[in-house]
């Protein structure tokens, strides 16, 4: 199973603990903020998120944090662009939610952990989080889709036969490999334009 990269949001010491220990237990990272205006989507009125990934695979926030819900916390993200799935977002809170909050918490697809839960509760969810992640990874491999960073600095997805365009032309800074960002001049490639041949693994990681 992959490791996956775990945010949480929790502003009670032995709270955010109990989680951080969870999620250490199940194999994968995680960092702990006490207040969710760390996240840069906040700041701005008119910012979106920049980045073509998602800076955290899972999301974990309680419902009742400083200056912000949990709740609104996840709406202003997705309404400025977060790249992390909806539905790899969960909330957790000791007291009741209205029927209301809980109708448009299941239209999104947050997920919803009532306190006190078992640590089975937040593992199984977890796990289901990352199934969800290696599914669409799965979906992006049959397209053949590459994370690729352009010389002029933006960020897109191409095929691999598109790729090769771009990098006989000079055009790519680097492209996501399954080890890790390859920078282009750095490393052993394939090159149409002087007939020199890779012979190792295809290490390109479609995602």
């Amino acid at each position: 199973m992959k490791k996956l990269q775990i945010l949480i949001f929790e502003d009670e010491p032995s709270m955010a603990s109990l989680l951080k220990k969870i999620v250490l237990m199940s194999g994968h990272d995680v960092q702990v903020y006490s207040d969710p205006t760390i996240c840069p989507v906040y700041h701005d009125h008119g910012f979106e998120c920049p980045r073509e990934t998602p800076c955290a695979d899972v999301i974990i926030s309680d419902q009742k944090m400083p200056y912000i819900s949990g709740f609104d916390f996840f709406k202003l993200q997705r309404n400025r662009g977060c790249k992390a799935l909806d539905k790899n977002k969960a909330l957790i809170t000791a007291g009741n939610i209205s029927p209301e909050l809980r109708r448009e918490m299941d239209e999104i697809g947050f997920h919803y952990i009532k306190k006190p839960f078992r640590v089975t509760e937040i593992t199984h969810w977890i796990d289901e989080c990352s199934e969800r992640i290696q599914s669409i990874s799965s979906q992006n491999e049959e397209r053949g889709l590459i994370l690729v960073e352009m010389a002029d600095g933006t960020m897109c997805h191409l095929a691999k036969t598109a790729l090769n365009i771009f990098l006989d032309r000079g055009e790519v800074k680097r492209f996501k490999r399954s080890d890790g960002w390859f920078t282009f001049g750095r490393d052993p490639l394939r090159c149409s334009q002087n007939n020199k041949t890779y012979t190792g693994i295809e290490r390109r990681e479609v995602i």
